[in-house]
C-alpha cells in the first residue's frame, strides 16, 4: 500500500494511524520522492527522513523532473510516497473498509 502527497502533515498522520493500528515492521517502509532538478536531493532526503521517522537507507531512487516553465511554489519539498508492503495488513484494511462501507456509506450512496 502507498500514500502519496506533498503535505508532510498528512503523511505524518497516515503513519501515526498506521503505526498505532497495526504491528508493523519498520524496515518494510520505503519512501519514494519526486522533486525538481534544481532542488537539493540530500536536503530533501534529510527533511523527509526526519519528519517521517524513516531512515534514508529505506529511500528508493527518486524521480527528478526538469522544469518546463510555468509557476512553481518556492516551498515545494517534493512529492513523497510512503510504501508498506505486507499483504496481511492490506487484507485487514480491506476488511475494515468493507465493514465501514456496509455500516455507514452503503445507505447514503
Amino acid at each position: 500500500m502507498s500514500f502519496t502527497t506533498t503535505d508532510v502533515e498528512m503523511l505524518k498522520m497516515f503513519l501515526f494511524l498506521l503505526r498505532r493500528g497495526f504491528e508493523l515492521k519498520e524496515e518494510k517502509f520505503r519512501v519514494y520522492l519526486q522533486f525538481h532538478q534544481d532542488q537539493d536531493r540530500e536536503e530533501l532526503f534529510n527533511f523527509w527522513s526526519k519528519e517521517l521517522g524513516i531512515p534514508k537507507i529505506q529511500f528508493i531512487k527518486p524521480s527528478v523532473t526538469v522544469k518546463k516553465g510555468g509557476r512553481y511554489r518556492r516551498e515545494y519539498l517534493g512529492t513523497c510516497s510512503v510504501r508498506y508492503n505486507d499483504q496481511s495488513i492490506i487484507l485487514r484494511l480491506m476488511g475494515i473498509y468493507k465493514r465501514f462501507y456496509k455500516q455507514t456509506l452503503a445507505s447514503v450512496i
